[in-house]
Protein backbone atom coordinates (compact mmCIF):
# COMPACT_ATOMS: atom_id res chain seq x y z
CA UNK A 1 0.00 0.00 0.00
CA UNK A 2 1.36 3.49 -1.51
CA UNK A 3 1.93 6.11 2.01
CA UNK A 4 0.68 9.85 0.62
CA UNK A 5 3.30 12.65 1.02
CA UNK A 6 2.31 15.04 3.25
CA UNK A 7 2.62 18.63 2.62
CA UNK A 8 5.71 19.09 4.62
CA UNK A 9 7.48 16.61 2.75
CA UNK A 10 6.32 18.00 -1.02
CA UNK A 11 7.58 21.74 0.59
CA UNK A 12 11.01 20.02 1.55
CA UNK A 13 11.35 17.94 -1.76
CA UNK A 14 10.48 20.98 -3.32
CA UNK A 15 13.30 22.78 -1.77
CA UNK A 16 15.75 20.17 -2.04
CA UNK A 17 15.36 19.82 -6.09
CA UNK A 18 15.74 23.88 -5.92
CA UNK A 19 18.60 23.16 -3.89
CA UNK A 20 20.07 20.60 -6.10
CA UNK A 21 19.43 22.65 -9.74
CA UNK A 22 21.50 25.34 -7.87
CA UNK A 23 24.12 23.39 -6.98
CA UNK A 24 24.09 21.92 -10.41
CA UNK A 25 24.22 25.01 -12.06
CA UNK A 26 27.19 26.24 -10.22
CA UNK A 27 29.25 22.89 -10.72
CA UNK A 28 28.11 23.62 -14.79
CA UNK A 29 29.70 26.97 -14.44
CA UNK A 30 32.68 25.79 -12.73
CA UNK A 31 33.37 23.34 -14.63
CA UNK A 32 33.07 25.16 -18.06
CA UNK A 33 35.54 27.99 -16.22
CA UNK A 34 37.86 25.32 -15.68
CA UNK A 35 37.54 23.72 -19.05
CA UNK A 36 37.92 27.61 -20.78
CA UNK A 37 41.20 28.13 -18.80
CA UNK A 38 42.50 24.46 -19.73
CA UNK A 39 42.23 25.15 -23.15
CA UNK A 40 43.54 28.67 -23.09
CA UNK A 41 46.82 27.14 -21.07
CA UNK A 42 46.62 24.20 -23.88
CA UNK A 43 46.44 27.08 -26.87
CA UNK A 44 49.69 28.98 -25.05
CA UNK A 45 51.81 25.97 -24.55
CA UNK A 46 50.87 25.60 -28.30
CA UNK A 47 51.93 28.83 -29.71
CA UNK A 48 54.69 28.53 -27.66
CA UNK A 49 56.30 25.65 -30.69
CA UNK A 50 57.85 26.50 -33.61
CA UNK A 51 55.56 24.46 -35.54
CA UNK A 52 52.32 26.31 -34.48
CA UNK A 53 48.82 25.94 -36.58
CA UNK A 54 47.36 29.08 -38.22
CA UNK A 55 50.37 30.97 -37.86
CA UNK A 56 50.79 33.37 -41.42
CA UNK A 57 54.48 35.25 -41.80
CA UNK A 58 54.96 37.74 -44.27
CA UNK A 59 57.94 38.96 -45.47
CA UNK A 60 59.58 41.87 -47.66
CA UNK A 61 62.35 41.04 -49.79
CA UNK A 62 64.83 44.21 -50.55
CA UNK A 63 68.28 44.59 -53.02
CA UNK A 64 69.51 47.85 -53.46
CA UNK A 65 67.03 49.69 -50.95
CA UNK A 66 63.83 48.46 -53.44
CA UNK A 67 61.55 45.49 -52.54
CA UNK A 68 61.68 42.77 -55.20
CA UNK A 69 59.67 40.59 -53.69
CA UNK A 70 56.84 39.18 -51.05
CA UNK A 71 57.19 36.18 -49.37
CA UNK A 72 53.87 34.94 -47.45
CA UNK A 73 54.18 31.56 -45.71
CA UNK A 74 51.25 29.54 -43.53
CA UNK A 75 51.29 26.69 -41.09
CA UNK A 76 47.99 25.19 -42.47
CA UNK A 77 47.06 21.95 -40.27
CA UNK A 78 48.56 18.77 -38.49
CA UNK A 79 47.16 15.66 -40.31
CA UNK A 80 48.50 11.89 -40.56
CA UNK A 81 50.28 11.15 -44.16
CA UNK A 82 51.25 8.10 -44.84
CA UNK A 83 50.53 6.65 -41.53
CA UNK A 84 53.00 9.39 -40.35
CA UNK A 85 52.12 12.42 -37.86
CA UNK A 86 52.64 15.37 -40.36
CA UNK A 87 51.71 18.87 -40.52
CA UNK A 88 50.97 21.08 -43.95
CA UNK A 89 52.43 24.42 -44.69
CA UNK A 90 52.77 26.48 -48.11
CA UNK A 91 54.95 29.55 -48.85
CA UNK A 92 53.75 32.10 -51.97
CA UNK A 93 56.42 34.40 -53.21
CA UNK A 94 55.64 37.31 -55.47
CA UNK A 95 58.37 38.82 -57.14
CA UNK A 96 58.05 42.66 -58.28
CA UNK A 97 60.02 44.87 -60.47
CA UNK A 98 61.23 43.71 -63.56
CA UNK A 99 60.67 39.74 -61.83
CA UNK A 100 57.19 39.38 -63.04
CA UNK A 101 56.40 36.17 -61.64
CA UNK A 102 54.74 34.32 -58.12
CA UNK A 103 55.58 30.70 -57.02
CA UNK A 104 53.87 29.01 -55.20
CA UNK A 105 55.21 26.19 -52.77
CA UNK A 106 52.90 23.43 -51.03
CA UNK A 107 54.43 20.76 -48.62
CA UNK A 108 53.94 18.00 -45.86
CA UNK A 109 56.71 17.43 -43.34
CA UNK A 110 57.45 14.88 -40.68
CA UNK A 111 56.15 16.29 -37.35
CA UNK A 112 59.12 15.79 -35.02
CA UNK A 113 62.14 17.97 -34.67
CA UNK A 114 63.32 16.79 -38.27
CA UNK A 115 60.78 18.52 -39.82
CA UNK A 116 62.09 16.55 -43.36
CA UNK A 117 59.12 16.55 -46.00
CA UNK A 118 57.07 13.62 -47.43
CA UNK A 119 55.52 15.54 -50.10
CA UNK A 120 55.81 18.87 -51.63
CA UNK A 121 55.29 21.23 -54.87
CA UNK A 122 56.21 24.10 -56.62
CA UNK A 123 54.05 26.18 -59.04
CA UNK A 124 55.31 29.08 -60.98
CA UNK A 125 53.09 31.63 -62.66
CA UNK A 126 54.22 34.39 -64.84
CA UNK A 127 52.17 36.94 -67.07
CA UNK A 128 55.04 36.12 -70.33
CA UNK A 129 54.63 32.20 -70.15
CA UNK A 130 53.20 28.93 -69.08
CA UNK A 131 53.03 27.47 -65.91
CA UNK A 132 55.71 25.26 -64.79
CA UNK A 133 54.69 22.38 -62.25
CA UNK A 134 56.67 19.89 -60.30
CA UNK A 135 55.27 17.21 -58.24
CA UNK A 136 57.25 15.07 -55.53
CA UNK A 137 56.46 11.96 -53.11
CA UNK A 138 59.08 10.51 -51.08
CA UNK A 139 58.49 7.22 -50.09
CA UNK A 140 61.80 6.25 -47.78
CA UNK A 141 60.54 3.20 -47.06
CA UNK A 142 61.47 2.09 -50.41
CA UNK A 143 64.21 4.48 -50.85
CA UNK A 144 63.05 6.65 -54.09
CA UNK A 145 60.52 9.20 -54.45
CA UNK A 146 58.01 9.84 -57.56
CA UNK A 147 58.56 13.08 -59.44
CA UNK A 148 55.65 14.73 -62.20
CA UNK A 149 56.92 17.71 -64.11
CA UNK A 150 54.59 20.06 -66.53
CA UNK A 151 56.99 22.64 -68.36
CA UNK A 152 55.17 25.20 -70.29
CA UNK A 153 52.93 23.34 -73.31
CA UNK A 154 55.20 20.65 -72.84
CA UNK A 155 53.68 16.90 -71.66
CA UNK A 156 53.16 15.72 -68.35
CA UNK A 157 56.75 13.49 -67.26
CA UNK A 158 56.29 11.05 -64.75
CA UNK A 159 59.64 9.48 -63.03
CA UNK A 160 60.09 7.23 -60.20
CA UNK A 161 63.83 7.99 -59.32
CA UNK A 162 66.45 6.45 -56.22
CA UNK A 163 67.13 8.32 -53.06
CA UNK A 164 70.80 7.25 -52.28
CA UNK A 165 71.14 5.66 -49.02
CA UNK A 166 67.42 6.53 -48.20
CA UNK A 167 68.70 10.07 -47.50
CA UNK A 168 65.84 11.87 -46.00
CA UNK A 169 65.09 15.29 -48.29
CA UNK A 170 64.48 18.84 -47.06
CA UNK A 171 62.63 20.81 -49.53
CA UNK A 172 62.77 24.94 -48.98
CA UNK A 173 59.95 24.97 -46.19
CA UNK A 174 61.48 21.92 -44.41
CA UNK A 175 65.14 23.46 -43.94
CA UNK A 176 62.50 26.82 -42.53
CA UNK A 177 61.11 25.57 -39.98
CA UNK A 178 63.46 23.06 -39.19
CA UNK A 179 65.84 25.97 -38.90
CA UNK A 180 63.08 27.24 -36.30
CA UNK A 181 63.04 24.12 -34.29
CA UNK A 182 66.71 24.05 -33.70
CA UNK A 183 67.85 26.94 -33.38
CA UNK A 184 68.61 27.22 -30.05
CA UNK A 185 70.90 24.03 -30.44
CA UNK A 186 74.50 25.15 -30.42
CA UNK A 187 75.67 22.76 -33.91
CA UNK A 188 76.17 22.31 -37.31
CA UNK A 189 74.24 20.20 -39.97
CA UNK A 190 74.56 19.36 -43.90
CA UNK A 191 71.20 19.18 -45.19
CA UNK A 192 70.32 17.26 -48.22
CA UNK A 193 68.26 19.40 -50.46
CA UNK A 194 65.92 18.78 -53.07
CA UNK A 195 65.05 21.58 -56.11
CA UNK A 196 63.76 20.50 -59.20
CA UNK A 197 65.09 17.29 -60.16
CA UNK A 198 68.49 17.71 -58.38
CA UNK A 199 69.49 17.01 -55.17
CA UNK A 200 71.95 19.57 -53.47
CA UNK A 201 73.41 20.49 -49.86
CA UNK A 202 72.62 22.87 -47.02
CA UNK A 203 74.64 23.72 -44.53
CA UNK A 204 72.95 25.34 -41.19
CA UNK A 205 75.30 26.80 -38.58
CA UNK A 206 73.81 27.23 -35.03
CA UNK A 207 75.88 29.66 -32.70
CA UNK A 208 73.49 30.31 -29.93
CA UNK A 209 74.54 34.01 -29.97
CA UNK A 210 71.56 36.68 -29.47
CA UNK A 211 71.73 39.84 -31.49
CA UNK A 212 69.91 43.01 -30.93
CA UNK A 213 68.22 44.20 -34.07
CA UNK A 214 65.67 46.08 -35.48
CA UNK A 215 63.04 45.96 -37.90
CA UNK A 216 60.28 48.17 -39.48
CA UNK A 217 57.73 46.41 -37.88
CA UNK A 218 58.12 47.88 -34.10
CA UNK A 219 59.69 50.24 -32.79
CA UNK A 220 61.78 48.77 -30.35
CA UNK A 221 64.55 46.76 -30.69
CA UNK A 222 63.91 42.92 -31.43
CA UNK A 223 66.14 40.15 -29.55
CA UNK A 224 66.71 37.39 -31.47
CA UNK A 225 69.34 34.37 -32.15
CA UNK A 226 71.94 34.11 -35.32
CA UNK A 227 71.65 31.51 -37.60
CA UNK A 228 73.96 31.25 -40.28
CA UNK A 229 74.35 28.70 -43.80
CA UNK A 230 75.40 28.04 -47.17
CA UNK A 231 73.28 27.23 -49.91
CA UNK A 232 75.10 24.64 -52.78
CA UNK A 233 72.41 25.02 -55.00
CA UNK A 234 74.24 26.22 -57.68
CA UNK A 235 72.15 29.00 -58.76
CA UNK A 236 68.75 27.39 -58.58
CA UNK A 237 66.21 30.74 -57.30
CA UNK A 238 68.91 33.01 -58.18
CA UNK A 239 70.63 31.52 -54.51
CA UNK A 240 74.73 32.06 -55.15
CA UNK A 241 75.71 31.15 -51.33
CA UNK A 242 75.79 32.08 -48.06
CA UNK A 243 72.96 33.33 -46.25
CA UNK A 244 71.80 34.64 -42.35
CA UNK A 245 68.94 34.54 -40.19
CA UNK A 246 68.16 36.08 -37.04
CA UNK A 247 65.41 33.76 -35.16
CA UNK A 248 62.98 35.55 -32.22
CA UNK A 249 65.13 34.23 -28.98
CA UNK A 250 61.88 33.23 -27.63
CA UNK A 251 60.08 29.52 -27.94
CA UNK A 252 58.36 30.82 -31.27
CA UNK A 253 61.49 30.91 -32.95
CA UNK A 254 60.05 33.36 -35.73
CA UNK A 255 62.84 34.27 -38.25
CA UNK A 256 62.58 37.86 -38.14
CA UNK A 257 65.45 39.14 -40.60
CA UNK A 258 67.56 37.40 -43.16
CA UNK A 259 70.17 38.08 -45.67
CA UNK A 260 71.19 35.36 -48.98
CA UNK A 261 73.65 36.30 -51.18
CA UNK A 262 72.14 35.70 -54.89
CA UNK A 263 72.75 37.10 -58.33
CA UNK A 264 71.43 39.79 -57.55
CA UNK A 265 73.85 41.06 -54.82
CA UNK A 266 72.64 40.79 -51.26
CA UNK A 267 68.93 40.48 -50.62
CA UNK A 268 67.70 41.04 -47.03
CA UNK A 269 64.35 38.93 -46.11
CA UNK A 270 62.43 41.19 -43.51
CA UNK A 271 59.19 40.31 -41.20
CA UNK A 272 56.40 42.69 -42.04
CA UNK A 273 53.32 41.42 -40.70
CA UNK A 274 52.27 38.15 -38.49
CA UNK A 275 49.46 36.62 -37.39
CA UNK A 276 50.07 33.94 -34.34
CA UNK A 277 48.21 33.37 -31.21
CA UNK A 278 49.78 35.68 -28.18
CA UNK A 279 52.75 36.66 -30.13
CA UNK A 280 54.98 39.45 -30.51
CA UNK A 281 59.14 39.43 -31.46
CA UNK A 282 60.62 39.64 -28.16
CA UNK A 283 62.08 43.30 -26.72
CA UNK A 284 65.84 42.92 -26.50
CA UNK A 285 66.15 44.77 -23.01
CA UNK A 286 68.97 47.52 -22.71
CA UNK A 287 70.34 45.30 -19.61
CA UNK A 288 70.70 42.35 -21.64
CA UNK A 289 74.50 41.68 -22.89
CA UNK A 290 74.98 40.12 -26.99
Amino acid sequence: MKKKCTENQVINLLLYKKVFNIFSNRINQLTSIVLFFFILSISSTLADEPVFTGEVLKYKAMAYGVQIAEIKITTLRKLVYKKKPAVSVTASVTYRQFLDFTTDFSSILIDDDSLYVLKSSRETRAVRRNFDIQHFDYDYDSCRYYAEYVEGDNPKQIDTIKLNNCDRIWDPLALFFHARTNANINKSEVMKTQLKENEFFTTLNYSGQKFRINIDAVDYPVRTQFVTGKADWKGIYLVKGGFNVWVSDDNAKVPVLGTVETKLGVVSIELKEWERFQWAPPKFEEKEKQ
